[in-house]
C-alpha cells in the first residue's frame, strides 16, 4: 500500500510541477484517500498533499477551501511552516 501511495504522490507532484491543476488535484485527493484509509502515510506526505491541493484551490481563488486544506496540513504536521504562511495569506486578502 506504501508503494501505491507514494506513486500517487510522485505522479500528483509531477502534475502539479507541470501546472495541470486539474489532474494534480485528482491525485492529491486520491492520496489523501488513501493515507486516511489505510492510515499508513508519513504525516509530512499527507500534509504537503493537503497543501499542495490548497494551493490549487488557491490559484482558483476558492480561499475557503483553500484554507480548509490548509487547516487540514496543520492539523496533520504542525512542524510544517508553508501551510501556516499560506493560510495566512488568505486572511490577509479577505481583510
Amino acid at each position: 500500500m506504501e508503494g501505491e501511495n507514494s506513486q500517487l504522490l510522485e505522479n500528483a507532484h509531477s502534475e502539479f510541477n507541470k501546472r495541470n491543476f486539474d489532474q494534480a488535484e485528482d491525485l492529491y485527493t486520491k492520496f489523501i484517500s488513501s493515507c486516511l484509509q489505510s492510515r499508513d502515510c508519513e504525516a509530512y506526505k499527507l500534509a504537503t498533499a493537503y497543501n499542495n491541493r490548497g494551493q490549487i484551490k488557491y490559484f482558483r481563488v476558492d480561499f475557503y477551501d483553500a484554507m480548509e486544506d490548509y487547516t487540514s496540513a496543520i492539523k496533520t504536521d504542525c512542524q510544517f511552516s508553508v501551510p501556516f504562511y499560506n493560510r495566512g495569506l488568505i486572511r490577509y486578502r479577505l481583510g
